[in-house]
Parts: structure tokens; sequence; C-alpha cells
């Protein structure tokens, strides 16, 4: 029997929290011992002399460049199915993270670009030329990725083109804005379909709450 407020303690319960202690204690001193930590099959891999190959090959081709890393069909078309298979199996960012005196990386405009060790450095966020159409992408998926369908601020919008229209002239950007067929209800792009779209009228925004921003009457389109 015992009082209220008591409590019984299991001595096989006690014994077994000593056991996984004890399990805990010696997993940390293996990890202890190996000097190079647990290393997983990727950056066993990454550690031979093949993949130092595949880096130096691939700081070769960046040479005074900057990559984008999803620009990189050209480095595997034109080398050995073997280096192209190390980079693959090793990552590429593991590859840079492995050997930063020969690759780095860093993110600009939301794209991630690759180059030898020491050119990005070089260039700064506002220095670094990237394709327009590029970056208009990147813009419609940053405002359709919001969630407001086809309730989008046209403040908004008109506050993310800002930046883009920086880098270019007004004529330019009016030609960059027709091609890409930005749609001002939800900051998606239809291209040459955007006319056919507006036919929804959904997907349509008046004219004259448009007018009150500079840079959208540039996005404007005549609907038939």
């Amino acid at each position: 029997m015992y009082e209220s407020g008591e409590t019984l303690i299991d001595p096989n319960s006690e014994k077994m929290e000593q056991k996984k202690k004890h399990k805990r204690g010696k997993t940390r001193s293996r990890r202890k011992r190996n000097p190079n930590g647990f290393m997983g099959p990727r950056r066993a891999l990454g550690a031979t002399a093949s993949a130092r190959r595949a880096a130096e090959l691939l700081a070769e081709y960046c040479g005074d460049r900057i990559v984008r890393f999803d620009r990189m069909n050209v480095f595997y078309d034109d080398n050995c199915p073997e280096v192209r298979q190390v980079i693959r199996l090793v990552g590429l960012s593991l590859m840079i993270e492995l050997f930063p005196s020969l690759l780095q990386k860093k993110a600009i405009n939301g794209f991630t670009f690759l180059s030898k060790a020491g050119t990005l450095d070089k260039f700064s966020d506002f220095t670094v030329e990237i394709d327009a159409n590029d970056a208009l992408r990147a813009l419609s998926m940053q405002l359709t990725a919001l969630g407001l369908g086809n309730d989008l601020p046209l403040q908004v919008i008109n506050d993310a083109l800002l930046p883009l229209k920086d880098t270019m002239s007004m004529n330019k950007f009016k030609g960059l804005m027709r091609e890409g067929g930005l749609c001002l209800a939800n900051g998606a792009l239809y291209g040459q379909n955007l006319a056919r779209k507006l036919k929804h009228s959904a997907l349509r925004v008046s004219k004259q709450r448009i007018k009150k921003y500079e840079l959208l009457k540039r996005c404007m389109i005549r609907v038939l």
C-alpha cells in the first residue's frame, strides 16, 4: 500500500533507462574516435581523386564567368560520362562544399550561380546581369506564390516590378511585359495567350485602376 502523493518506482524501468544511456554513450564515443565523422556514400565519393578532378574541370569550365546551376548542361555534354557520374552522385552543392578552394556558389536575384573560387566575390547583387525573361519568370513565381488568386493587389505588382524596370529603359520594359504577358489579376505569365485569357472576366482589371500605376500601364494590352 502507498499513500496519496507517493510515486511507485519500477526497478526494471530504471535498468532500461541506464541501458539506453549506456548505448548513447557508446555511440558518442564511436563518433569521437572516427576523425572524419560518419561519412555517407556521397561525402566518401567526394573525398576521392576523381571528385577533385571533376571539381577542377568545373572551375576550368567557369573560368571568369558565373554560371547558373540550371544551365550546366553544356558542361555535362562536353565531359566524359565518368565526370558527369561523379558530379551527379556527389551533388553539385556538396562538391562546392568539399572544394572551396576551387569552387563557390551564390544566390542572386532568386537564382543560384556557380563560379571558380573568388570570381563571385567581384560581383554584387546589383551588377550581375540576369536574363530579363528569367527575372520576370522568377518575379511571377513569387507573386503567384502569395496565394491571393485573382485578387492580387496592383500596388504589390507595381512594387515588385520596380527593381526590374530599373535595369532597362521604359521601351524595353514595355516590350518585355508584352512578350511575357503578365496578368495583373494574379501575376501569372501567359505570353501571347494573355489576350485570349483576358476574355474571362475574372482575370480582367479595370483600366481606371491600372492607370494609377505608371509601370502597370505598360502591361496593358488590347483585348478584342
